[in-house]
């Protein structure tokens, strides 16, 4: 709607001014809480030694993999919403909200899910119902490409679902991916924000415009990534089942 009313560059400007508040909002609202006798030590060497360490780590890594390419599977339809939407779907430049409506709403839902069962069950537990619901999605997706032609609403409803799992699945393999660095947590927070921030580099360079260019193919992607999260998390399931001497 922004570039309806007020052209393209209102975009930027809207995102210049959002940044803004955010980071003021953080400045005063969001004080330091660790204690300064826990804070980490700042000084080079000790930082490259820490960061090898986590990004040198089996556990971190498949945990990290795992979240990268759940939100994978999602991030193709966000880096091809116009080609989606406007191409396929026949959507116009103000109808972006048929696929970012039901997918944050997903988000929403799963997250809401994900807080209910803590401490209800394992976290390993709701991992596995996460990918049972995105598996789901996924073949559910691929269904109806193959039966049905590319339409509204059939065509985003899968993504409400693939979210809802992924949101699920996301907090607890989150914990396993920082859970080994207990004094170190933040920085352990960056390098997995560096991990799929690179990963959705990629995406967006080589693996979304090989797949944009059909529904079918997008789902295929989707049921691709998925499968290689689903294996990441496995891998890092059986790493942490092996005895501390063989890890």
């Amino acid at each position: 709607w922004l570039q309806s009313w007020f052209g393209w560059r209102s975009v930027f400007a809207f995102l210049v001014v959002s940044t803004a508040a955010l980071w003021l909002a953080c400045w005063k609202l969001l004080p330091e809480t660790l204690p300064p006798e826990k804070r980490q030590s700042l000084r080079p060497a000790y930082l490259g030694a820490t960061y090898l360490k986590v990004m040198t780590s089996p556990p971190f890594l498949f945990a990290c993999a795992a979240v990268s390419f759940n939100f994978g599977g999602f991030f193709i339809y966000v880096l091809s919403a116009p080609v989606f939407l406007m191409t396929h779907l026949g959507v116009p430049e103000t109808g972006f909200l048929w696929l970012f409506g039901p997918a944050m709403l997903g988000m929403i839902c799963g997250a809401g899910l994900s807080g209910r069962l803590a401490g209800r069950i394992s976290p390993s537990r709701t991992v596995l119902i996460g990918y049972l619901v995105m598996g789901s999605a996924a073949a559910f997706n691929l269904t109806l490409n193959l039966a049905l032609p590319p339409g509204l609403p059939w065509s985003v409803l899968p993504i409400f679902v693939y979210t809802t799992g992924m949101s699920l699945a996301m907090p607890s393999l989150t914990l396993f991916a920082l859970d080994p660095f207990p004094a170190q947590r933040g920085l352990a927070a960056s390098c997995q924000t560096f991990f799929q921030s690179g990963f959705n580099s990629i995406s967006a360079a080589l693996i979304v415009p090989a797949l944009w260019g059909s529904t079918l193919s997008m789902a295929l992607g989707m049921a691709g990534l998925l499968s290689l999260g689903g294996l990441a998390a496995l891998l890092h399931q059986r790493w942490r089942r092996k005895p501390a001497g063989m890890a």
